[in-house]
């Protein structure tokens, strides 16, 4: 609002709204004592006349009663007519015959009063005693009248009333009033009385008017408005007695307003004369206050908006009062001073700004109530609000820190900084998370923000992005746990790989003096089924021996191209005769799978492992579910995986146990339910296809092992490996008997176990071979240098001590360059069958093996040479 408008509304508030408010109220006040007073006048009339028509009616009564009752002894003629008497045109006296009869029943007065002229028909009820007629107007008297009839015993009197006295009472009273109406009428509201004579000649009934309709309803004195007459009308009613007429006084509301429009007449004309005033004084104003001002606030405004202003000299409001132009002349003045330091401000500022925001690490400015004032752009990006955003708005919403899972409460460290005024320093590695739900790790101090007197006015936090360290040491503390884990696993694998070695050796020895001693024992021998039992016992630590060499990867997986969803459904039907009914077996397995390049027999034992540990991971008794799916995945290199899931709803893994279920002979399940081989064997055909496993478990929530296997090119015609035996036939040997006349070749063994060395001396004897036995490989190349070309073949152990045997194979390839040679080793390594593969004629033979194996070897050799 200008001053200009501010001058014009306090006049018209102050001085013309009042006038008018008051004249408002002056005209209403008025009004409303005018109608009480008319409403009194009316009311008086109206008791006057009651009072002089009710006399007037009761004197015309008492006179026709009495000349009724005057008759009753007096004899002669039966009609008698009395004219001008008193209040009354005429009296008609007439005989009855009948005591108490009425007009209507008395034929023979009825009669009388017609031959008298005496209009009967203008009588509403001539049954009632006294009887009144509506008034009519009688031709011979050329007046308006009303008939009354009365009775004592034997004689009705009939007069015609005089209503001239009432007439002239009514209408001096009315003259008394101008303005003012007065109708008489009866109860059915057939006028008597009207300022309208033709009306009353017309003997117009007003019970149709609804004014008049309410006043002849009502007995008793009542005031009114309604319309009447095409006028709205204010209207006081009365009964009057004792023949039950109706006084209406009435006078037209217009008739109120005419002080009314003289009132408010005059309260326009001051009104007009007072605003004509304001008019000039505002004018006047204006020019001298109001217009300078307004230069002022130009003036004002230009200094807010930093244009170029006029000297103090120059500058003209067009106003002769001095203060304001000295006013003019101070803003100018003090506007150039504060021009000056705003700019100096703003230098500083500008430098501040730029200072804080190049410097590396997150500021952040609260105020002392914690309130974010300021923040640079690091804190935007470590925070992850925008400056604007954030300003205002509580530090603690801004920058939300935990201390491991426990959410900080910065609202009330602000507040410490604040009251205590000292630096607080928080622990490093604070995580710091955004709104977006992302962490950072930051080290942070708040120190208090002081003003130029030293008073806490804040706090400033300052805090630096470590993310890159956290997550850099953590990387390296995941990779040496990774490589402790590799390193612990590669040495288990070459522990297991050295114990199996030695372990092959000792069933060798175990097994084939065993299958020696059945040859030597009839089955009918009770020592038969001893030496059976112990065969089979043998059988199952090699099978133990396996698993040891899987793990330590030390069988090569004969790959070949393998559909794993057929490999997953024929297991799952060879197992589920070993898995109770209770536990139901789920199979999700993705189409259109890509064929992928492995050992099936390695790869039907790992899953044969993952399903029977699920098997017992479910507690015996109970319900349970195991779930095998397949699906096709690509990594971010784009190499694709084919990943094979083994779930169970079993007991669960604990956390402090994950990192040991792949350790040989490491086991959770109870003494005799677990050899501890069966997950590690499974890691070590994993490895060995070059794909990885991972667990998820937790206790409670069951257990879900994941095997990824690579996707390998390979060309359509790849046939399969030659399948392995499941178990050794029950056939009899091969034999490799010879005559004795024939010559007997010599075989050179060398192993440094004497007694697998003197078990295969046996065994070739018996097919007739002359034995050649050295226990290390010095020894093998001293009977090689001995003999020379008489050996025919050579059984070399690889794990000798001394020169070894490797060493040993390699010297005797430089002297017998083509003597075949069988290689016996506890385990044969993907490395060692490589290697093998720069000698000429050279096999393998796995330890321990039967003499069937054995010699089914030596018929191969011979019938290759």
């Amino acid at each position: 609002m200008t001053l200009a408008d501010f001058v014009s509304r306090y006049f018209v508030r102050a001085l013309l709204i009042p006038f008018v408010i008051v004249g408002i109220f002056t005209t209403t006040l008025l009004m409303g004592w005018q109608i009480h007073s008319t409403r009194k006048s009316h009311q008086m009339i109206a008791d006057f006349l009651n009072q002089n028509i009710s006399e007037y009616l009761s004197n015309a009564h008492h006179l026709l009663r009495v000349l009724a009752w005057e008759h009753e002894s007096v004899g002669g003629a039966e009609v008698y007519e009395i004219r001008n008497v008193s209040d009354f045109y005429r009296i008609l006296l007439v005989k009855t015959d009948h005591i108490e009869a009425s007009i209507d029943s008395d034929r023979k007065v009825y009669l009388e009063l017609m031959k008298a002229g005496v209009p009967v028909v203008y009588f509403p009820d001539l049954r009632e005693w006294p009887a009144v007629s509506v008034p009519y107007y009688n031709p011979e008297l050329d007046t308006m009248t009303v008939g009354v009839v009365v009775r004592a015993d034997r004689w009705m009197a009939f007069g015609e009333l005089n209503l001239a006295s009432i007439y002239n009472l009514v209408m001096t009273w009315a003259a008394s009033y101008p303005g003012t109406s007065v109708i008489i009428t009866d109860k059915y509201g057939n006028i008597i009385c009207h300022p309208d004579m033709k009306l009353v000649i017309e003997r117009e009934n007003l019970a149709h008017e609804p004014i008049f309709r309410k006043i002849i309803g009502y007995y008793g004195l009542t005031t009114t408005v309604g319309f009447y007459g095409g006028h709205y009308v204010l209207a006081t009613g009365r009964y009057v007695g004792p023949w039950e007429w109706v006084v209406t006084i009435i006078r037209p509301l217009k008739t109120f307003f005419f002080p009314l429009i003289l009132v408010v007449g005059i309260i326009i004309s001051v009104s007009f004369a007072i605003a004509v005033i304001i008019f000039k004084f505002q004018n006047r104003l204006r020019s001298a206050v109001v217009g300078p001002v307004e230069g002022l606030v130009n003036l004002a405004v230009a200094v807010q908006r930093g244009e170029k202003l006029p000297e103090p000299s120059s500058i003209t409001l067009g106003s002769d009062i001095k203060e304001l132009k000295k006013l003019a002349e101070a803003i100018i003045c003090t506007y150039k001073k504060l021009k000056e330091r705003e700019r100096i401000t703003k230098e500083m500022s500008r430098e501040l700004f730029w200072l804080v925001e190049s410097i590396g690490d997150a500021v952040i400015a609260v105020d002392k109530y914690g309130r974010v004032m300021r923040m640079n752009g690091m804190a935007e990006l470590l925070s992850g609000w925008n400056r604007f955003q954030a300003f205002g708005k509580p530090l603690e919403r801004i920058f939300r820190l935990y201390e491991a899972e426990h959410k900080l409460d910065v609202a009330r460290i602000v507040d410490k900084v604040v009251r205590d005024g000292a630096v607080i320093r928080l622990q490093d590695r604070i995580r710091l998370v955004s709104p977006d739900g992302s962490n950072k790790f930051v080290t942070d101090s708040i120190s208090p923000l002081r003003d130029g007197d030293g008073n806490v006015t804040g706090a400033v936090v300052v805090f630096h992005d470590v993310t890159a360290q956290v997550e850099a040491e953590e990387e390296k503390r995941k990779l040496e746990k990774m490589l402790a884990q590799s390193q612990k696993m590669e040495a288990l694998g070459t522990l297991a790989s050295g114990i199996a070695h030695e372990f092959n050796n000792l069933l060798q020895i175990l097994s084939g003096y065993v299958e020696l001693a059945l040859d030597v024992t009839g089955q009918t021998d009770r020592r038969y089924e001893w030496l059976v039992r112990i065969k089979g016992a043998s059988e199952r630590a090699k099978e133990l021996v396996e698993h040891l060499l899987t793990f330590s990867r030390e069988h090569k997986p004969r790959l070949q191209v393998l559909d794993v969803n057929r490999l997953i459904l024929d297991t799952l039907d060879f197992l589920r005769t070993s898995i109770p009914r209770m536990i139901k077996i789920e199979t999700s397995l993705a189409e259109n799978l890509p064929a992928i390049k492995a050992d099936p027999r390695q790869l039907e034992l790992a899953l044969i492992n993952l399903v029977v540990n699920a098997r017992d991971a479910i507690r015996e008794g109970e319900p349970g579910v195991i779930r095998i799916r397949s699906c096709h995945e690509t990594d971010v290199g784009c190499r694709g995986w084919v990943r094979i899931d083994v779930e169970d709803t079993g007991c669960g893994i604990a956390p402090d146990l994950l990192e040991r279920i792949f350790e040989p002979f490491f086991t959770t399940k109870g003494p005799g339910k677990g050899t501890g081989l069966g997950l590690s064997a499974v890691y070590g055909i994993v490895q060995a296809h070059e794909g990885r496993i991972e667990v998820k478990s937790s206790p409670g929530q069951g257990s879900t092992f994941s095997v990824y296997l690579p996707v390998r090119e390979y060309h359509q015609l790849d046939a399969p490996a030659e399948p392995v035996p499941d178990r050794p036939s029950e056939e009899a040997p091969a034999t490799c008997h010879k005559k004795d006349t024939e010559e007997r070749p010599a075989v050179l063994v060398v192993d440094d176990e004497q007694l697998v060395l003197d078990f295969v001396a046996e065994i070739l004897r018996r097919e007739n071979f002359e034995v050649l036995g050295a226990t290390s490989g010095e020894e093998a190349l001293e009977l090689v240098d001995a003999v020379g070309k008489s050996i025919s073949l050579i059984i070399l152990d690889l794990n000798m001590p001394g020169m070894g045997g490797w060493k040993c194979l390699e010297e005797i390839r430089s002297r017998l360059p083509d003597v075949p040679v069988i290689i016996a080793s506890g385990y044969i390594s993907a490395s060692a069958e490589k290697r093998a593969e720069g000698y000429r004629n050279v096999r393998f033979i796995r330890k321990p093996y039967s003499i069937k194996e054995l010699l089914d070897e030596l018929r191969k050799v011979k019938n290759r040479g």
